[in-house]
């Protein structure tokens, strides 16, 4: 009866990638660049820019993928 039991995959699609994928390419470029340059745009600094922008996107979320620590880097 339980032979094929196992946890669920819970992993969630990271928010980075999510919003990424629904911007034209150029914004995707745009937005891609920022979230990789630390030494231009802060993660905080990141996060106001794009929810004055409409997009929202936590600090957190822009942090883990900037550290590579989302799901994006276990796909």
């Amino acid at each position: 009866m339980l032979e094929d039991l196992a946890p669920t995959d819970r992993r969630r699609t990271c928010k980075v990638h999510r919003v990424a994928s629904q911007l034209e390419e150029n914004d995707r470029r745009i937005l891609e660049d920022a979230v990789s340059d630390a030494e231009t745009w802060s993660i905080n600094g990141l996060a106001v820019a794009l929810r004055d922008r409409g997009l929202m996107v936590t600090r957190e979320a822009l942090d883990r993928h900037r550290r590579g620590a989302c799901s994006c880097s276990t796909t």
